[in-house]
């Protein structure tokens, strides 16, 4: 028999989570009235990152929604063409395109469409942290020949060595991901010289977020705990020797998306 699940203890404040990006203090960020469902989100007090300081705090009950909401919705839909205005490319491709000609790539989430996409060259293996999407992931990966594993980003690419991987997707993972520097910490460790990570991330500084104020539908709660934008990605890159690049037909401002491309930085004397 399952055992019960363990009733949570709150007696106790969850600790707060610091900046990610540079590790500032969350006590020195400034909070952000972002959110109408009453999630707590802050602004680092050293480098702007954007991020909920709590990885599950209690939700406003019974939150007011604003006359416009409904609205401003129907816009954000109808107008969902921007998004593709110059390209219809996906990120796989650039996995295909510029990786390695053969090797391991990893795809943090088991989004089913990278898996049923990528090259056949490339030996495929799939994290996912839920058991039943674990195993929805394995039907669907049956035609490309793909292992998944039913763990975390962290834990499962820890399980590769060193200087092994040919790359790695990470499709809308990092802002769920409360380990989300660890897991860039890794990437910089996993990665082959020649490797790349392929990043498809929510777009905090896209114009949309702007004009939709708190109502932007990205702020996804409690689901979203990291809200990038390409400056957040390139520091947070850099302190751990990777370097990023982001093509610009897949991370213009009018879109609430963006992809980044990161690599190793290469060391001088390998040249």
């Amino acid at each position: 028999m399952l055992a019960e699940p363990a009733v949570p203890d709150n007696s106790r404040p969850a600790p707060l989570r610091d900046c990610l990006v540079c590790e500032t203090t969350a006590a020195a960020a400034r909070e952000l009235a972002a959110a109408k469902t009453g999630r707590k989100l802050v602004a680092c007090g050293n480098c702007g990152f954007t991020y909920a300081p709590l990885t599950a705090p209690p939700l406003a009950a019974g939150a007011a929604t604003h006359p416009g909401d409904a609205l401003l919705g129907w816009v954000d839909r109808t107008t969902s063409w921007r998004r593709f205005m110059f390209s219809m490319l996906q990120p796989h491709e650039l996995l295909n395109h510029l990786g390695p000609g053969s090797g391991n790539v990893v795809d943090v989430g088991c989004h089913r469409e990278t898996l049923k996409s990528i090259s056949r060259r490339f030996s495929i293996y799939g994290l996912e942290t839920f058991p039943e999407l674990s195993a929805r992931a394995r039907t669907e990966a049956a035609q490309s020949g793909a292992t998944i594993l039913s763990t975390t980003a962290v834990e499962g690419l820890s399980r590769f060595p060193d200087r092994s991987l040919a790359g790695v997707m990470l499709h809308s993972h990092l802002e769920r991901d409360a380990d989300a520097r660890r897991v860039v910490e890794l990437l910089s460790r996993k990665l082959r010289l020649d490797g790349i990570a392929i990043l498809k991330l929510s777009n905090y500084g896209s114009i949309n977020r702007r004009i939709m104020g708190k109502r932007w539908y990205k702020f996804n709660f409690p689901e979203y705990l990291n809200y990038f934008r390409r400056c957040d990605v390139t520091a947070l890159a850099s302190c751990f020797g990777l370097e990023a690049s982001f093509p610009f037909l897949l991370s213009l401002p009018t879109d609430d998306n963006f992809v980044a491309i990161l690599k190793p930085k290469i060391p001088a004397e390998i040249y």
